[in-house]
């Protein structure tokens, strides 16, 4: 982290600063509280290392604007583009699920593709057998 020393005084008082910030309705970019203290982000997951309080007044901060870019979306005030480009950021249970997904993704793919030489994807379709498939009900 160069030359600056952070000990765990100024961890503790960065953490009730970020909630501070967090608590304002017209907090939406943790990168303005980042700026406004003149840290980067590698300072923040440096922090988050050496700190639990610091980790978890970062997780409330995130959880803070999740819920203030959620609630701007349904009532229109943001662009569901610019929405769903930044909410990974902010939203921890949406990124969590999301890799979640990916994991099992790759777990089934693992289990039932196969490439030969040539590079071409073969998937074992008689590996399907501990897989359920339900009908739709007409």
């Amino acid at each position: 982290m160069g030359e600056y020393k952070y000990n765990s005084s100024v961890l503790r008082d960065y953490a009730k600063s970020l909630r501070k910030w967090a608590d304002n309705d017209s907090s939406y970019i943790l990168l303005e509280w980042m700026n406004a203290n003149k840290l980067l982000y590698e300072h923040l997951y440096e922090f988050k290392k050496r700190s639990d309080e610091f980790a978890q007044a970062v997780n409330y901060a995130k959880q803070c604007v999740s819920m203030r870019l959620h609630k701007r979306l349904a009532e229109n005030k943001i662009n569901a583009s610019y929405y769903h480009r930044i909410i990974r950021m902010y939203d921890t249970g949406l990124e969590r699920k999301e890799n979640e997904d990916k994991e099992l993704e790759y777990k089934l793919k693992a289990k039932y593709e196969t490439k030969d030489s040539a590079g071409t994807v073969n998937v074992n379709v008689t590996s399907f057998k501990d897989v359920e498939i339900k009908k739709k009900a007409k």
